[in-house]
């Protein structure tokens, strides 16, 4: 096993990743593994199609699926200097993740993040990324952290709400367990018994985290699925704090983001 601890390893394990158009977005380890895009997945070609057309042809009914069609997302923001992590379960998907797809500038920043390019950008976390406010992901994650995002104005720890946007985006990272999209996260358990290489790569990593949380060096926060994460010690322990994922973050998650900033 590499010397390197799971974060990096997790790194490694996208940093060669190509697949970023056409309808079989899938990563070789995980093909090899038999995540299948024609078992497993909803796919639709980019051709002919505008986003929303595409979005409704791969959500014909066919029993579930993952929308192989889109760019995977295991990981965003700057793994290595954050110390608030939000762990999900894995996308989900609506007709503006197609949209999204279609947009060249989110696909930049896509690939800038699975490669961490963050040289010369000011704000390193995507969903919190105001120039992407049309996006699912800058509207879920901005609902979710509004009430952190004012408190740093309110503790003079940022000017005005775009800086901290951007202060908050130097600290926080969000994994996911699966990195294809998907409707919901019911059928997460049947790829994690293949296993699947990104999941386990992402579990590795959680490991990781729970060592830093356990020695007070980050906020971990799991959202969905801390069993399947590996962490249901962690949680029984106190260590890492595990929230439903129906609704916004609420006073038990707010107050540890805020602790990280030294605000009680």
């Amino acid at each position: 096993m590499s010397a390197d601890g799971g974060i990096q390893r997790l790194i490694n394990f996208w940093a060669d990743f190509k697949c970023t158009s056409g309808d079989r977005r899938v990563h070789e380890a995980d093909r090899r593994a038999g995540f299948d895009p024609q078992k497993f997945g909803k796919t639709f070609p980019e051709g002919g199609k505008s986003p929303v057309e595409r979005f409704f042809k791969a959500e014909e009914p066919r029993g579930g699926g993952y929308h192989l069609s889109l760019t995977p997302v295991p990981y965003i923001g700057d793994l290595k200097s954050a110390d608030i992590f939000l762990l999900m379960a894995n996308p989900g998907v609506n007709y503006h993740d197609y949209g999204e797809d279609a947009c060249p500038q989110f696909q930049e920043a896509l690939k800038r993040n699975l490669q961490k390019d963050f040289h010369g950008r000011k704000n390193r976390c995507f969903a919190l990324d105001p120039h992407f406010w049309w996006s699912g992901w800058f509207d879920y994650y901005n609902d979710n952290l509004r009430a952190v995002l004012c408190a740093l104005v309110e503790n003079h720890l940022a000017v005005n709400y775009l800086d901290a946007l951007d202060t908050l985006s130097r600290r926080l990272a969000i994994l996911e367990l699966v990195p294809y999209y998907s409707a919901n996260a019911d059928g997460i358990k049947d790829l994690l018994r293949l296993p699947l290489p990104s999941a386990e790569a992402a579990r590795e990593a959680a490991q990781e985290l729970a060592q830093r949380a356990e020695d007070g060096k980050a906020t971990v926060i799991v959202r969905w699925k801390f069993r399947e994460w590996g962490l249901a010690d962690q949680v029984a322990a106190g260590s890492i704090l595990s929230l439903p994922h129906v609704g916004l973050l609420g006073e038990k998650a707010i107050r540890p983001i805020l602790g990280r900033f030294g605000v009680s």
